[in-house]
Parts: structure tokens; sequence; C-alpha cells
């Protein structure tokens, strides 16, 4: 149940990015237990459409919270050429997790913003708040999202879009 949910916030947030492809949004998602696994790239997809109905057939990984290495995997594999990222383009990173990280967070963390990522932490169920902070960019009233469950994802949705828009078009 959580699981589609988080799947129908994704569509949702991605279905307000105005244009997706190579001359707008690029779009890559990464999911994440022990071993992070890249659903589609940055470069899978060049039209809203074919984007989102990838998103709808995400399946559910399950496992434990290594969200350190996850983010490493973003930084390594996905914020790359080959992964289609754009030069002179902002990477912006949205983590999303429902628990504390069993790993190491703290350094990978500083790596992609010293590397001039933006990172933005969105928290629930028993997500550490302390550990989203140490994830995301600054400002944390702008970067740290936190929900007590995922029906209250509408709530943050608007501004969550916003902020990431902001970011990416800095």
């Amino acid at each position: 149940v959580n699981f589609q949910k988080i799947i129908n916030f994704l569509y949702s947030t991605t279905g307000a990015l105005d244009r997706i492809g190579p001359d707008g949004t690029q779009v890559a998602i990464a999911q994440f237990s022990d071993d992070p696994r890249t659903e589609f790239k940055l470069n899978s997809y060049s039209n809203k459409q074919s984007l989102l109905d990838a998103i709808h057939s995400i399946t559910y990984k399950g496992g434990n919270t290594k969200t350190g290495r996850a983010i490493a995997h973003v930084k390594d594999s996905i914020f790359t050429e080959e992964g289609g990222m754009r030069r002179g383009i902002p990477n912006v990173l949205v983590v999303l997790t429902d628990g504390r990280s069993q790993d190491d967070v703290n350094k990978v963390s500083k790596e992609m913003q010293m590397e001039g990522h933006i990172v933005f932490a969105i928290g629930f169920a028993d997500a550490d708040y302390s550990e989203l902070v140490s994830m995301a960019s600054q400002p944390v009233d702008r970067h740290v999202f936190f929900v007590d469950d995922l029906d209250a994802f509408q709530k943050i949705e608007e501004k969550l879009v916003t902020f990431v828009c902001e970011a990416a078009s800095a």
C-alpha cells in the first residue's frame, strides 16, 4: 500500500513538470534497499507520457534502508554523462525515505553538495529528521520535508515542485 502511494506521488510530481526531455526537465529514478537499482536514467524518456508510463511500471524492491549507498549510486551512476547528465544544467536529487539509514549518509551527502548537486530530503514514517537535515542542501526549510504519513504527500507536493523547479533553473 505504501509503495503504491509513493508511485502515485512520483507520478503526480513528475506530471507537474512542464516539459520532459533533452530540451526540458530530465528525470531519473533509482529505488534502494540494500542495493540501489536504477529504474531509468535521465535520458531514458523524451516525453512526459512515456516517463509517466515508466513510473507506473516500477515494481517494489523491498529490503533494508541503505540510504548512503543509494546517494553514492546516484552520484556515480546517474549524475554522469552516461546517465544522461547535461553540462551546465543543475542536478537535483530528491531522496524519499521511510526510515533511518542503516549506513552512513554524511560523507556522501557532503560530497554531493561539494560537487554542486542540490539535494532535497523527504521523510515519512520512521525517517530521522536530523538525518534528513544532514542529507539535504541548505537552507533546511526549503530542502527538508517531513510528512506524518503518505496521505499527507499532497500537502507538500506543490511546494516541493516549486522549489525543485526553482533549484533546477537557477
